[in-house]
């Protein structure tokens, strides 16, 4: 799973999960994974695929928030090993505004072409 691989790519000081945002935490950085495009470009054995992958970062401090949301683009905007042959900002963070529990959320979106 992509979404796995990525936040094993973030700094292990922030509050990393994977498939959702936790219900009972204030902060927090979700990687989620996105079904992407099946590609016919192949390398031996293995096929390309491209998910996309949408991180969303939750904090009461807005400044945090914002440090935290430069710190994942910093990490993986243009990363790329033998895995993850690519990894790209779509666009530009978001900030979403305050969300039900009246915390700050930015969400950023990146596209990805990974070796399967």
């Amino acid at each position: 799973m992509i979404a796995e691989y990525v936040q094993s790519l973030l700094p292990g000081n922030l509050p990393t999960f994977v498939g959702e945002l936790p219900s009972q935490r204030e902060d927090a950085i979700a990687v989620i994974e996105y079904s992407g495009n099946a590609n016919t470009e192949y390398f031996d054995d293995n096929t390309m695929f491209e998910p996309v992958v949408k991180i969303v970062v939750r904090n009461r401090s807005y400044p945090e928030a914002q440090a935290q949301m430069k710190t994942v683009v910093d990490t993986l905007h243009r990363y790329h090993d033998e895995t993850l042959l690519m990894c790209l900002v779509v666009g530009q963070p978001m900030y979403l505004g305050k969300g039900d529990l009246g915390l700050h959320e930015f969400q950023v979106t990146f596209r990805t072409n990974i070796k399967e």
